[in-house]
């Protein structure tokens, strides 16, 4: 009997997202993320996997769609991913006329064009937005991390990082807010976290 109705539950969390948090219109993210360059440093290790800080990173951005993972090899180290957007992809207004999906650990955002250009290009879309990998560095930010919902505005400190695992596993992050492809999410470790009320 146990078992059919933590399959039930199980559905529900997987069908039903997390409610999205209502903000009002307006840029609330009125400023692109931070990106300073690092001196070499050694990699160091976490959960049996070596971690190369390659940036600084300082990114505050409302969330416009949240997934975790459990199954996949990359949730052993990431297990919630992030699309997040700023500038005018934080603007209420501009995001009525998007839905934003996460999917194998990928983002597909389907919007009205005619809309939407109105406001922005096509360009400035891609531009103002981006998938992160969230790797937490404590037990304790990732249960901030659990708390943060779709719509949230979230402010994050910590590294673009390289990871490497002992199995010949190996995933990079994007230096770049402008590219795109298999290459082009950033995969972050993050040393804070805050929800910004």
């Amino acid at each position: 009997m146990l078992i059919p109705v933590l399959i039930a539950l199980a559905a529900i969390y997987f069908i039903f997202p997390e409610r999205w948090v209502n903000q009002l219109p307006g840029i609330l993210v009125p400023k692109e993320p931070i990106q300073k360059d690092l001196p070499a440093m050694q990699a160091f290790e976490y959960k049996d996997h070596y971690i190369t800080p390659l940036s600084e990173y300082d990114i505050t951005a409302r969330v416009l769609a949240k997934r975790r993972y459990y199954f996949d090899r990359e949730a052993k180290i990431s297990p919630v991913d992030f699309t997040l957007g700023w500038l005018k992809m934080s603007d209420s207004e501009i995001l009525d006329h998007f839905s934003f999906n996460l999917s194998g650990r990928y983002y597909i955002s389907r919007y009205d064009l005619q809309r939407v250009l109105r406001y922005m290009t096509s360009q400035q879309v891609h531009e103002q937005t981006a998938n992160t990998h969230i790797i937490p560095a404590t037990d304790e930010i990732a249960k901030e991390i659990k708390r943060v919902r779709a719509g949230h505005i979230i402010h994050m400190q910590g590294y673009l990082v390289r990871a490497e695992g002992k199995d010949n596993f190996r995933w990079e992050s994007s230096l770049s807010r402008t590219d795109a492809g298999w290459n082009a999410c950033e995969l972050m470790f993050v040393k804070k976290v805050e929800i910004i009320k």
